[in-house]
């Protein structure tokens, strides 16, 4: 299926009335300009003039504000919110939205490419269900070749998704949402997520679980620049166990009975535990053959099951954490 020609079947989605582009930002002004200025050039391909940019700014020294002020676009309105983690950030964006029809999310350091806006509502309009685009990670050429071949930054895994495909779970870093949809739902992102992540993954998996669908549409894209801050071993490393950590977190909180949450713990550790060995034994093969690519990516398979195995046991990766303890024992889910 695709959306090459746009004809208005049966459940497709009348131009809407008043949207919203929510921009969750932290310490970041440069990009979040950089942002904000590549949006505003592409209001004009949206089908309604009652647009708002939200950018909801999680820092307690408001350092988005006077970017906020520099743009000078009544389009821009710049709202502080107290609580920190991302899940409290989006939660505001959907309490400021949710009398609209439409919710756009865009991280604060991405850059859209030219028809984004256009693709993610055409996609919209055609199927009135959610949507998510791609999101292209870009890696520095003079990395270490240890991350830039070990896929670390690698979401490849949707290349062959096409327009209109459906899809289960996505992150919330280019999504729209149906606001009817989740209203009707009354979902929620669960802020029990918001210093670990994982939010987005346990929000869209519930919202597609209760019969809601969410579209792809591949002509969306926008680009992430890999920061330098992030492109050292421990970095990484860092992210691949909170990721594995935030798979185990999300299909437990998933799983509505004591019965079943037993079963999935004891799945999710033996599962993490198959990852850790497996990939060990990649990465010292990877070693002694001197394959950045091997190693790299065996490494991440390796971390990746330990943060899995460990939030099998409900213990808690706060990658967001600002400062004091990284691990949270009891986590709740």
């Amino acid at each position: 299926m695709t959306f090459a020609v746009m004809t208005e079947p049966p459940g497709s989605a009348p131009d809407p009335a008043r949207m919203s582009i929510a921009v969750p930002t932290y310490r970041r002004p440069v990009e979040l300009a950089n942002l904000l200025r590549l949006v505003l050039s592409q209001l004009g391909d949206l089908p309604t003039d009652d647009v708002r940019i939200l950018v909801i700014d999680n820092d307690p020294d408001q350092s988005g504000r006077p970017v906020v002020a520099a743009i000078g676009s009544a389009a821009v309105s710049y709202l502080q919110e107290r609580r920190p983690g991302v899940a409290a950030v989006r939660n505001r964006a959907l309490r400021e939205a949710w009398s609209d029809d439409v919710l756009i999310f865009i991280d604060d350091d991405q850059l859209p490419d030219d028809g984004w806006l256009r693709g993610l509502v055409s996609a919209w309009r055609f199927s009135g269900e959610a949507v998510a685009g791609p999101v292209v990670s870009e890696v520095p050429q003079d990395a270490d070749g240890w991350i830039r071949n070990g896929g670390f930054f690698d979401r490849s895994y949707r290349n062959s998704l096409v327009t209109g495909d459906e899809i289960d779970e996505v992150a919330t870093t280019n999504l729209l949402l149906d606001m009817r949809a989740i209203r009707s739902r009354g979902l929620l992102f669960d802020e029990r997520f918001g210093l670990s992540g994982g939010e987005d993954s346990l929000f869209t998996r519930t919202l597609t679980r209760s019969g809601a669908r969410i579209i792809w549409a591949a002509e969306a894209r926008v680009l992430e620049r890999v920061p330098a801050n992030r492109l050292s071993r421990s970095w990484v490393s860092r992210r691949a166990i909170s990721s594995g950590n935030g798979v185990a977190r999300v299909r437990l909180a998933l799983e509505p009975s004591a019965n079943g949450r037993l079963r999935t713990r004891m799945s999710l550790m033996t599962a993490g535990l198959a990852r850790c060995g497996g990939g060990a034994i990649g990465a010292v093969g990877g070693m002694l053959r001197r394959s950045d690519a091997t190693r790299g990516r065996s490494t991440r398979t390796m971390l990746r099951g330990v943060g899995m195995f460990l939030g099998s046991l409900g213990i808690t990766y706060l990658e967001y954490a600002r400062e004091g303890r990284r691990w949270q024992f009891g986590s709740g889910s």
